[in-house]
């Protein structure tokens, strides 16, 4: 019994001291002082004789002048009808401060200088710190960072290439004479070639400047938006790479000096923490005011009712279950998400208060807002299904991706499989309306009403596949905090999210607008991101809520281990069942620790497979590019004819080869997302076969290899299908067949036919004798952006799309590609499939041979609408010999009113680029078949002629009224066969 009692008080004595030292653990951190109540008298450092100096200021006058430019630092707010912005609250702080008054002022920014310089202007807050003691300056170190801008009249991409293209003088950029700007800038500058650099005196000698066109740009820090940013004319963009300018308080008055003293011993000793505060509130008073200026007269009036004191708030539907969009987080009993730290931004610019209701409450969200329970809805997807029932913001304030989810285990999946897995939907949600879209006969669909239904049914297997988006893992990994789910297959289909409104809003008629303008004023891609990075770790915080318990608990059971153990070394049987119980745990640890290295393993492969396709597609992309531009300055230099001749074929050969690169990468993008489609049309089947040996003949001819070819039994049948992409894979496979055989090889090209009724059952073979494929890497062949052997990149190049785009096409004509292959000895690619016969085989094969050589369009007028210089002069050029009159538009409204101007009848044709200003394609097209008034509006042919080569462009383009589409880059032998279907020739 005293043994007993012994031990029960050791164990109290041990729980006591553990509780000590968990809190003595707790490190107590003192909270720094804000310095409201500092003067400059309490300064770490400061001496008696700046003191007195100070003291002296303050006797001989009662107001110092801050000068500043008009920018988002400083401005007059009229709804104010007082200056504000940050330097407006440097300055109440400097006067309390000092305990003398400092005024901001604005003025230009030569008239500015001047001040500083005669002391007219004690101080200013637009000097750059690096310019402490020069030209007399004292400056402190920074007390705003600002970064780097640069203003144009169209954007510098199109600047850079109308001086490039156009003008004969380098780029000339425009700087503030007395800023550092070009001093930053100039080394960035420099590496990208020539520029001249112009001073400008003030803001409006810029402005004048870039209109007359005396500078390209205007490069000066972020507060520019202040002055320009209501021009919707000038184009603002963020100068790269980022750059910033350091402003400090600085002054050119020696007497002031002590006051900088000070000011920079304040920033030295207690930081300049409370200067970013004060930028961060008068940026918001900037917002606050850009927004006012923007809005007609009831937005204001609806902004000004919100500082009333009986406003109601505005009332918002929320999902409740929607990470990272918005969410109610049971842990901290609010709402939260990406909607609500957009709408606390919006309610600091406006004033505005929101209160959040939970949209799941009701059955309907479209009839909770038109019956007034709420005001707004957020976390909206807009769709042909909402886009009747809501009114909806001018943007979206997050753009994601859908996705299929699946576990971590599961294979790799394309579009091409889902139609074969089982796929689990959640109902009522846009998710469901997008898929059944893109596969409106899939059979095995789940349909669930609950989210978590959805997520166990994935892990227990009950379906393969989960359709939702790339927020979906987020909510799963980051919110959830579950593990053994990933984004499978994303696709290339946007989600967007929106604000939406009731369709009559007649409670709140300007919130829709005013909600508009200030999330466009908030940097939502900043909210976006940190919530999309964000990891919740609740386990983590509760631990450390409860380590002072758990120390004790640890203390504690480290005493009861001890007794244990003491009590087990005397038991065999217990020391054996101890020993057994470390062995599982370390095996446990050790199949753990297998787990994580080859999940490490899996990334780094994964991570090193992107790195070689980059530097497979930058070796792809650099060589022809450095044919283009060595031929190029080859050919400028040539002083014969036949030596351009030769440069400029060395330069075409590339650019198709680039050209091919292009359209490679844009086939399998087109495959990935679902968007592609094989067209059909009748053709002459043996005509294709001949076709592709006349190419691949000249490739053998080049490398001495010698090409059977047979298929000369074959008659000239009409077939239906896609020729140009059958031709496709047949030049892929054959010219991977030339590429990998050696100089003085074989190439055998086979192809029998067998009827089987109206379809023909077609079968094709392509045999080598190159380099072969090991057995181990044949399964890796049609994966995309991979090759049998890395290796084979440096020796032989290509990206590594060919084979997937090939397997791809053939898998959509109904066949698959297998191969055969012996390492060292050759391979053997084949596949089989069925076309349907045409019952006008005769015209089949003679509709392709109708010829283009020699067009003659003599007395016929087309329009060409074109907005840049260099396409209208290349199709003008390539025209030239068909002696077809050519006029010009350069933008779409040009060309309605040229047409409207136009006798009926004058022109025959219409070539329309889609992409123009002022009025696009599309919108253009629409007006000349509105024209009633004649005949000729609604009958002439109107032919896209754009770089929008996907076929939802093609039937936007038919879908104005166009009668066809060619695409960019321009090929003279489909614009010549456009023209002959709908001119008359005089041949």
């Amino acid at each position: 019994m005293r043994n007993s009692k012994r031990i029960l008080l050791i164990l109290l004595s041990l729980v006591m001291a553990a509780q000590l030292v968990s809190c003595a653990a707790q490190t107590y951190v003192p909270v720094q002082s804000s310095g409201e109540e500092m003067t400059f008298r309490d300064v770490y450092g400061i001496t008696q004789e700046e003191i007195d100096a100070i003291e002296a200021l303050a006797r001989q006058t009662s107001l110092f002048t801050y000068g500043m430019s008009k920018s988002t630092e400083c401005f007059d707010d009229p709804a104010a009808g007082t200056t504000m912005g940050f330097s407006v609250l440097f300055c109440k702080w400097l006067s309390g401060f000092f305990g003398i008054r400092f005024r901001p002022v604005i003025y230009d920014w030569n008239v500015l200088l001047n001040g500083l310089a005669s002391g007219d202007i004690a101080f200013s807050g637009e000097i750059s710190s690096a310019m402490n003691g020069k030209d007399g300056f004292y400056t402190t170190d920074s007390i705003a960072e600002r970064r780097i801008k640069i203003v144009s009249t169209e954007g510098m991409a199109l600047t850079r290439s109308r001086v490039s293209n156009s003008d004969n003088h380098p780029l000339r950029y425009g700087f503030l004479e007395g800023t550092s700007t070009q001093q930053i800038v100039e080394p960035y500058l420099s590496d990208s070639g020539e520029f001249e650099a112009v001073s400008v005196l003030n803001y409006t000698d810029a402005y004048q400047k870039l209109l007359l066109n005396e500078i390209d740009a205007l490069l000066m820090d972020e507060t520019v938006e202040g002055i320009f940013s209501f021009y919707d004319y000038l184009v603002i963009e963020e100068f790269q790479p980022i750059s910033y300018n350091t402003v400090s308080m600085a002054t050119q008055n020696e007497k002031f000096a002590p006051i900088i003293s000070v000011v920079q011993k304040y920033i030295e000793s207690v930081g300049s923490y409370k200067f970013r505060e004060m930028y961060e509130s008068g940026y918001r008073d900037y917002l606050g005011y850009s927004l006012y200026s923007g809005l007609g007269d009831e937005g204001r009036e609806f902004i000004e009712s919100l500082g009333e004191e009986d406003a109601a708030p505005v009332r918002v539907l929320l999902a409740p279950d929607d990470y990272p969009v918005s969410f109610f987080n049971d842990k901290d009993g609010e709402f939260q998400g990406i909607t609500i730290d957009l709408l606390s931004e919006i309610a600091s610019i406006t004033g505005m208060q929101f209160e959040y209701i939970d949209k799941s409450a009701y059955d309907d969200e479209s009839a909770a807002l038109n019956s007034g329970s709420a005001d707004m809805s957020a976390g909206v997807v807009r769709s042909p299904s909402t886009t009747d029932n809501f009114s909806f913001a001018e943007h979206p304030y997050q753009v994601d991706y859908y996705a299929f989810i699946s576990r971590s285990d599961f294979r790799d999946v394309t579009l091409s499989d889902i139609p074969y897995l089982k796929i689990g939907l959640l109902s009522g949600v846009e998710n469901s309306d997008t898929f059944n879209a893109m596969f409106p006969n899939h059979r095995n669909v789940t349909i669930y009403n609950k989210n978590n239904a959805t997520i166990t049914a994935l892990e227990n297997g009950e379906i393969d596949l989960l359709m939702g988006t790339r927020s979906t893992m987020l909510d799963l990994t980051n919110w959830k905090e579950r593990t053994g789910f990933r984004a499978n297959l994303v696709l290339a289909r946007p989600y967007e999210v929106y604000f939406a409104f009731p369709t009559e809003n007649a409670a709140l008629p300007e919130l829709t607008q005013v909600i508009s303008r200030a999330q466009d004023l908030v940097d939502t891609e900043m909210i976006v991101d940190g919530w999309t990075r964000r990891v919740f770790d609740y386990s983590g915080t509760v631990a450390k809520a409860q380590r002072p318990f758990f120390i004790g608990l640890v203390l504690l059971l480290f005493a009861v281990l001890i007794m244990a153990v003491v009590m087990l070394a005397r038991n065999k049987r217990g020391a054996i069942l101890l020993e057994r119980t470390v062995l599982e745990r370390t095996k446990e640890l050790t199949a753990r620790t297998a787990e994580l290295e080859i999940q490490t393993e899996a990334a780094q492969i994964a991570s090193q497979a992107k790195s070689e396709f980059l530097a497979r597609m930058s070796h792809e992309i650099r060589t022809p590019l450095n044919a283009v531009i060595g031929m190029t300055e080859i050919a400028h230099r040539a002083d014969n004819l036949e030596k351009k001749d030769s440069s400029l074929e060395e330069i075409a050969a590339a650019s198709h080869h680039l050209l091919g690169i292009l359209n490679d990468v844009l086939d399998m993008a087109k495959i990935e997302s679902g968007k592609f489609q094989l067209s059909t049309d009748e053709f002459a089947l043996r005509t294709a076969l001949d076709e592709v040996e006349n190419i691949i003949e000249q490739r053998c001819i080049e490398k001495d290899i010698a090409l059977e070819v047979n298929f000369k039994d074959i008659t000239d049948y009409g077939v239906i299908g896609d020729k140009l992409r059958l031709k496709q894979v047949l030049i892929n496979l054959l010219g991977n067949a030339v590429k990998f055989t050696p100089n003085e090889g074989v190439i055998r090209f086979y192809a029998d036919t067998e009827e089987l009724g109206e379809t023909l059952r077609v079968r094709f073979s392509i045999s080598d004798t190159g380099i072969g494929i090991s057995e181990d890497r044949i399964h890796h062949l049609f994966n995309a952006f991979e090759q049998a052997d890395s290796s084979i990149a440096v020796r032989f190049g290509g990206t590594g799309l060919g084979l997937s785009i090939s397997q791809n096409l053939v898998g959509q004509m109904g066949g698959e590609i297998t191969v055969d292959s012996t390492l060292g000895e050759g391979s053997t690619f084949a596949f089989t499939i069925d076309m349907d016969r045409t019952h006008s085989e005769d015209n089949a094969a003679t509709g392709e041979q109708i010829g283009i050589e020699n067009a003659d369009f003599t007395g016929n007028r087309i329009l060409i609408a074109e907005d840049i210089d260099i396409n209208r002069l290349i199709i003008g050029e390539l025209l030239a010999d068909t002696h077809v009159l050519i006029d010009e538009a350069e933008d779409g409204r040009i060309a309605a009113d040229k047409f409207a101007a136009s006798a009926e009848g004058y022109y025959d044709l219409i070539l329309m680029d889609v992409q123009m200003p002022n009025m696009n394609g599309y919108e253009s097209t629409r007006a000349i078949r509105a024209m009633t008034d004649r005949a000729d509006a609604a009958t002439i042919p109107i032919i896209a002629l754009t770089a929008n080569a996907y076929k939802e462009d093609i039937d936007r383009a038919i879908a104005a009224g166009m009668n066809g589409h060619l695409a960019k880059p321009i090929d003279i032998k489909d614009v010549l066969k456009t023209l002959t279907k709908y001119l008359v020739t005089s041949k």
